[in-house]
């Protein structure tokens, strides 16, 4: 630098060039001050998002031999792919939550319409009524069950009432038809209401009874609605009445069954008796052969016994020997027994008989616990009659008067709408062996009382 071509001022110092001196034009003074800072380059501007520029700057420096441009692209078409993957991913779990959604919408719907129909169907008087009389039943109940179902299906067409299809109301057939489809919902449900109770008061003697008192109320419901043609379907009533039919047969068979169970415990209750009568029996034998034998022992033994009282004691031995025997028979044979033919003239009339069977050993046992305070007199005995197979005896007296038999419910109710006279016929034809048959017995009781 020369001092011709320097002007006085502020210059960096050469030596420290963190500072500057002050430089008179001539040379340099000893006056100095801080450098100032240097001014920081200008920011560089962003790029803009999506651009190839913001792509490279967020990749960084490309240490790659492949063209920056084609780097560029590989990178975009990455991204691309798994925007996509996210994409679908996003559209599967969206249609996953609709399809769930529109279930929930569909039972929705549906219960609306099942809610709809029972408000609809209780309008008309129908009920899911759990206290049907055939609920617990199998068979009775799957038949009721379609009936009702046929029966609401009409319902719900609107078939199970007949009624004018050109009633008009001011003029209008359209007022008309609503004002004839109202008044027949209201008959229906009365009709309904009479048949629902009927039902529930119909038991194992009484439908004929019930289906009289339906007809009856479709009756009215005809005469009430003669102006506009309204009545029951016939078909809809056919279904009514098969109801009460069905609910009928059910309380029978309930009836037969309990008569059935009742039977049975009888019968059960009866055996006990002929076991037990049997045993004391046979205690009974077995005590008086051990007295005899000690006796013929001992009289066998004294020389002034007679052959006489000997043979006296071996001939009662053997008659308890004999009737031993017989009960051991009887014990082991539960078919023998007596047959026997009775009747209360003075509580059921001259022309009815009971024809039953016992194993009693005396047969008079049973008759007279038959007569006890359930009726006014005793029973009068025709006939006893044992036999080896007295079960088969008695089943084939019972055939053969099965026409006139008066309880057809519970089978151990053995009466018969006969004369002593045909039943004494009748063991003549079957050749049963009959020591003795009073056609007219006495009956000390029923003559007195006369």
């Amino acid at each position: 630098m020369t001092t011709q071509s320097v002007p006085a001022g502020w210059y960096p110092d050469p030596s420290a060039p963190d500072v500057k001196r002050w430089w008179d034009g001539t040379t340099w003074t000893t006056h100095v001050q801080p450098a100032a800072p240097a001014a920081p380059p200008p920011p560089t501007p962003s790029p803009p998002p999506g651009s190839i520029a913001a792509a490279r700057q967020a990749i960084g420096p490309s240490t790659s031999t492949v063209e920056p441009v084609a780097e560029l692209e590989s990178e975009r078409e990455r991204w691309l792919q798994f925007a996509k993957a996210e994409y679908w991913e996003m559209v599967e779990a969206f249609d996953s939550e609709r399809a769930a959604l529109e279930k929930q919408v569909a039972a929705v719907e549906a219960a609306l319409v099942d809610r709809h129909e029972r408000l609809d169907l209780q309008e008309m008087g129908f009920f899911d009524d759990g206290d049907h009389p055939v609920a617990d039943s199998v068979e009775f109940k799957q038949a009721v069950e379609v009936a009702r179902t046929r029966r609401k299906a009409m319902g719900q067409r609107k078939d199970a009432v007949l009624g004018s299809t050109s009633w008009t109301v001011n003029g209008s057939v359209t007022e008309g038809r609503k004002m004839v489809d109202e008044f027949s919902k209201l008959m229906l449900r009365a009709y309904n209401s009479e048949l629902d109770a009927l039902v529930k008061t119909t038991n194992a003697t009484n439908s004929g009874v019930k289906i009289d008192a339906l007809g009856k109320k479709r009756d009215q419901i005809r005469k009430l609605g003669r102006s506009m043609n309204i009545e029951i379907h016939p078909e809809y009533h056919d279904l009514a009445v098969y109801e009460i039919r069905q609910t009928g047969m059910f309380q029978a068979a309930k009836l037969r069954e309990k008569e059935a169970e009742r039977a049975r415990r009888e019968e059960l209750r009866e055996q006990a008796k002929v076991e037990a009568e049997l045993r004391r029996e046979q205690e009974k034998l077995d005590k008086e052969a051990t007295l005899y034998l000690q006796a013929l022992a001992a009289m066998e033994a004294n020389p002034d016994a007679t052959p006489e009282e000997v043979e006296a004691l071996r001939v009662k031995i053997a008659e308890v020997e004999a009737a031993q025997a017989d009960v051991m028979m009887r014990a082991a044979n539960t078919r023998a027994g007596h047959v026997y033919v009775i009747s209360n003239p003075g509580a059921f009339g001259g022309d009815m008989v009971k024809i039953g069977m016992t194993r009693r050993l005396d047969p008079m046992d049973r008759i007279n616990e038959l007569g006890d305070a359930s009726v006014p007199f005793r029973f009068s005995v025709h006939a006893l009659i044992f036999s080896s197979d007295a079960v088969t005896l008695e089943a084939e007296l019972h055939r053969r008067f099965e026409a006139v038999r008066v309880n057809r419910v519970n089978r151990r109710r053995e009466f018969f709408r006969a004369t002593p006279q045909q039943v004494r016929d009748t063991l003549v034809d079957l050749s049963a062996h009959v020591v003795e048959f009073a056609e007219t017995p006495t009956n000390e009781e029923w003559d007195a009382s006369r």
